[in-house]
């Protein structure tokens, strides 16, 4: 009876272990991005620029990605050569209506069309956003 029982366990803790498996498997291949051509339009996903004018130089286009980054570090997506940027001041990021942007804690503040940023602010085409002496405007493709 003892080995029986044994036998059972046995079988219900690789079965258990199987589908632990699965999940895993099945979770790691959803987080795999698509690199077919137009995935992001099939999944609805929203394109975007962000056009740079700093207060010297030309103006740069950005296309954006999730998890933008802005600031003054160069580990930023967008590098921005001011004192009164952050070192890591905002970033940008994709939701599934458009794109959000969010003050970092940074000193001198983010502002969008004039006003300081203070909690996620939804971004839509044309809006101004300002970060030390540099302009960036958002615009939808």
């Amino acid at each position: 009876m003892f080995n029986l029982v044994l036998f059972v366990l046995k079988i219900v803790f690789l079965a258990l272990l199987y589908l632990f498996l699965i999940f895993v498997v099945m979770g790691t291949l959803r987080d795999i991005p698509s690199t077919s051509q137009g995935s992001d339009e099939r999944r609805g996903r929203a394109r975007a620029l962000l056009v740079v004018r700093p207060a010297a130089g030309e103006k740069n286009t950005y296309r954006l990605l999730d998890n933008f980054t802005i600031g003054r570090a160069p580990d930023n997506d967008l590098v921005i050569d001011d004192t009164f940027a952050s070192q890591h001041h905002a970033k940008i990021l994709a939701t599934g209506d458009g794109f959000v942007l969010q003050d970092l804690e940074s000193t001198n503040g983010t502002f969008v069309e004039g006003r300081r940023v203070s909690e996620l602010v939804p971004l839509h085409d044309g809006v101004t956003i300002t970060i030390g002496k540099a302009t960036l405007v958002y615009e939808e493709e």
